[in-house]
């Protein structure tokens, strides 16, 4: 949303990558600051045929690091929301 706070690979990049989003949030971000990277992790999806889905790109690998982040995110937080949001999005 406008004004959520994100997580980027440095500051010469204007908006996150998946799979920096995903192994930032696995690292250490959903542990220090859960807001930020679960902000980070919706960032880092689109609009779907049936609903969000992770980026689209060549890399298939960065659709199934994300889903590992997502994982570890819920693992860390508890978060039952964003876990069935996440399951959404990796259906």
């Amino acid at each position: 949303s406008a004004g959520s706070r994100i997580l980027c690979a440095g500051a010469d990049y204007p908006t996150p990558w998946t799979r920096d989003a995903a192994i930032n949030s696995w690292s250490a971000v959903s542990l220090l600051d859960p807001e930020l990277a679960e902000a980070t992790l919706r960032e880092v999806t689109e609009v779907g045929a049936r609903g969000p889905v992770v980026q689209q790109d060549d890399q298939l690998w960065d659709q199934l690091v994300w889903a590992i982040g997502a994982r570890r995110h819920v693992e860390v937080t508890g978060d039952r929301q964003f876990a069935h949001w996440a399951a959404g999005v990796v259906e």
